[in-house]
């Protein structure tokens, strides 16, 4: 089997990926940017991303520029390099941010998402048009990968979407050493992956040598004892290049307890709860919920774990379809065995150093694979009309069957009569009918045995409705946006009894009337009666992001 890259085929096509999904990233942002700034702020989502992500970024951008090698100001004292290499020291998109003053930064983070969202979508089709006959169709595989719900899941993380644009780079590299004899550009990608995120790239690592193997074993990869030497001196060169940032920030981790936390007896191959598995399944049929919102599954650690296999209108129909016309193929293998690597605790830990704390932030790589079957699948019309249909409709019935967990009887801690087991019936038919209509456009267009056009922005359709729909269900109703969905509740009349609002949130504000320049807010939600109070606290931050001078020469 002849995997050689078509020479027209490596000048063509990234461009337009990346305006696609630099676009499409700005067209969902845009409507809650706008609404922010009629408020008078900027972008805020919430929890993590409006008191972690937004300081974090703003203090280390000063930092860097002021000087200084130990920060007093986070924690009770930490080495810089220790406590901000698995954040942002290492990320090119954080470097590129320095380009602006430190009191600009909470305004760039929709900028650097946007950005994001092209680098991945760019690397998907770079890796990706290898595998698919037509570059459109790369191109199409590539959006469904920019915009999976894994990445749109971490738009509250923002630092997470920093490996899953950059990995694709990576893979792409490897294929290259290996079938094009193009050497060099491997041991780069290893090396800025590793500095960008040492707990991301362990799990990259794991990936990458099951990639290896089963395209070995395939015999797509064929090794002779040279090449195989040096891709192994690659390999090593990549990694020892990256060791800048990972080796301090080992020296300070293994002084912390929870960094080794093994399983024990059952927990190597079993769930604590019955609600994984499930929770696990449902995330390649339904969009994901928001980080900070459970709707469907709240018994298992389900919660800010980035549990998302969803793809923007096609799901896991063309992994179905693929797996079952070309189960020979090493993609196909790959998939089953990330399956399996799912559903068992012990395998699923590997791709985060063995640990017990149960995490699925390694879902973006077998997603890419899967992005690609699909389009291999799309792009043969007698499977488009045939095998994809029939697969299509058996996953539509899987996702309308989750219809069930909103209509059984249930009662609350009161024991008062409810309808359901999920949180919110209004959010969780939003995104449950949402689905199944994107894959209702999915299916009239492998009817019609349409296809894309060259140069059309008709490559953006697989990402366009799902993607909108989970951003507008997620951004709209976060507890700290703009809009006011989290609101501080002030009596309205002095003397009146005070009350908590619901859910708490906290903010990191920085001043400079202080050495310390940064003081942490609870903004527990208990206020005092204040005729006067119409803006809630975590709204009144700083823009002076200064570190503190005590951290100069130390």
């Amino acid at each position: 089997m002849s995997c050689a890259l078509p020479a027209h085929m490596a000048r063509t096509g990234y461009g337009r990926v990346f305006l696609y999904c630099l676009g499409l990233a700005a067209a969902l942002f845009a409507p809650h940017c706008i609404v922010d700034a009629l408020n008078g702020g900027f972008f805020h989502y919430a929890g993590d991303f409006n008191d972690q992500m937004i300081p974090f970024y703003a203090y280390a951008n000063a930092f860097l520029k002021q000087g200084g090698s130990f920060s007093w100001a986070t924690d009770l004292g930490s080495g810089f390099i220790n406590a901000y290499s698995y954040y942002c020291l290492g990320s090119p998109f954080f470097w590129l941010t320095l380009l602006v003053p430190a009191r600009w930064m909470p305004f760039t983070m929709v900028p650097m998402l946007c950005l994001k969202f092209a680098v991945a979508g760019g690397g998907a089709f770079l890796w990706m048009r290898r595998w698919t006959k037509r570059d459109e169709w790369a191109i199409v595989g590539a959006v469904l990968y920019a915009f999976c719900g894994f990445n749109l899941y971490n738009v509250f993380f923002y630092f997470f979407l920093d490996s899953a644009a950059l990995f694709p780079y990576m893979l792409a590299a490897l294929d290259e050493a290996v079938l094009d004899g193009k050497y060099g550009r491997f041991p780069l990608w290893a090396a800025l992956n590793l500095l960008t995120n040492y707990f991301f790239f362990a799990g990259q690592a794991v990936f990458l040598i099951l990639y290896f193997t089963c395209l070995c074993v395939g015999r797509i990869y064929k090794l002779p004892p040279r090449l195989f030497g040096r891709l192994a001196f690659e390999t090593l060169l990549g990694c020892a290049a990256g060791c800048a940032l990972l080796i301090p920030a080992v020296f300070s981790l293994l002084q912390n307890p929870r960094t080794i936390d093994p399983f024990e007896g059952y927990g190597y191959l079993v769930y604590g709860s019955s609600q994984q598995v499930p929770a696990i399944l449902a995330s390649a049929f339904l969009m994901p919920d928001a980080p900070y919102l459970t709707d469907l599954f709240d018994g298992g650690i389900t919660k800010w774990t980035s549990l998302s296999a969803y793809l923007p209108v096609v799901g896991i129909t063309g992994g179905l379809v693929f797996c079952r016309v070309r189960r020979r193929h090493p993609f196909a293998a790959v998939l089953k065995i990330c399956l399996v690597c799912a559903l068992v605790p012990a395998l699923n830990s590997a791709f985060y150093a063995l640990n017990s704390s149960y995490y699925a932030r390694w879902f973006y790589m077998p997603l890419l694979l899967l992005c690609a079957a699909s389009c291999m699948v799309l792009q043969r019309e007698s499977l488009r009309r045939t095998e994809f249909r029939r697969a299509l409709r058996i996953v539509t019935l899987c996702t309308l069957a989750t219809a069930a967990f909103a209509l059984v009887p249930n009662r609350d801690e009161e024991g008062n009569f409810l309808l359901g087991v999920v949180d919110n019936q209004w959010r969780f038919w939003h995104c449950s009918w949402s689905v199944p209509s994107g894959w209702g456009c999915s299916g009239c267009c492998c009817a019609g045995g349409a296809r894309p056009r060259s140069g059309s922005p008709v490559c953006c359709w697989p990402a366009s409705w799902d993607s909108a729909s989970f951003t507008a269900a997620c951004i709209s109703q976060s507890p700290n946006t703009a809009s006011g969905s989290m609101t501080w509740n002030t009596p309205s009349a002095p003397g009146a009894k005070r009350r908590r609002s619901t859910p708490c949130c906290r903010t990191t504000a920085f001043t400079a009337s202080t050495p310390m320049n940064v003081t942490t807010t609870w903004a527990s939600g208990w206020t005092a009666a204040a005729s006067t109070a119409s803006i809630p606290p975590w709204r009144r931050i700083s823009s002076n992001f200064i570190p503190p001078s005590a951290s100069r020469g130390m």
